[in-house]
């Protein structure tokens, strides 16, 4: 036989059966999904200079609208645990399932992706920069530092790649604020403007390979 007392703990702990306890549920898992968007495309967004302010200032409405939202969850799922029918489910799967939103991995930047696409071919790019150098630019490309890439390598980079020292080869790879910059050694990494200057440093992909965002785009 089943102790009462027991059993109440397991009833407080079940899924709900009524409107008001599920729809807490729904609401949780709509919190959740904004939250992980906002972590994944804010500083992206942030790094499209103007055009991301405009982005922004478009979707206020909907951060104002989580923030609301997330007030009226609280204090909910508090009542509702709480209440003399009240079910503590509701608050936990509420703090679970945002805990994981905010710990789950963001997914990779575009120039991430392309990298990865595209490694052997920016290596060989490193490797000419080590061995032969680029060529500078003819018509674009003129400023110190900066360098056209081969014929059959544009689409490595959508602006200038820039060497600095043969030891920090920056390219960016779209109009974006990140580039894919290439360091042979980690106490060299202060020399980029990208990753130490003027940004900082996103991800980093190995010993010798960093995905860096451009603060002042």
């Amino acid at each position: 036989m089943i102790n009462p007392e027991t059993g109440s703990r397991i009833s407080k702990l079940s899924l709900p059966h009524d409107n008001k306890g599920r729809g807490l549920l729904v609401i949780a898992v709509i919190l959740a999904v904004m939250l992980y968007l906002e972590r994944a495309y804010t500083d992206e967004i942030l790094t499209q200079g103007r055009m991301g302010g405009f982005i922004l200032l478009f979707l206020s409405p909907l951060y104002c609208l989580w923030g609301i939202g997330m007030l009226y969850s609280i204090v909910a799922v508090i009542k509702y645990a709480f209440s003399m029918t009240g079910n503590w489910f509701p608050g936990l799967f509420f703090v679970g399932i945002l805990t994981a939103s905010y710990v789950l991995p963001l997914p990779p930047v575009p120039e991430k992706t392309f990298f990865l696409e595209h490694r052997e071919e920016f290596e060989h790019i490193v490797q000419l920069v080590q061995t032969e150098g680029l060529p500078p630019g003819i018509t674009q490309c003129q400023a110190l530092d900066a360098y056209e890439l081969p014929a059959g390598y544009e689409h490595l980079t959508a602006r200038c790649v820039f060497v600095y020292d043969d030891a920090v080869v920056e390219f960016s790879p779209t109009y974006s604020t990140f580039s894919i910059v290439f360091v042979d050694k980690p106490e060299n990494l202060s020399a980029s403007w990208d990753c130490a200057i003027r940004g900082a440093v996103w991800e980093q992909l190995d010993e010798q390979w960093y995905i860096c965002v451009d603060a002042d785009d």
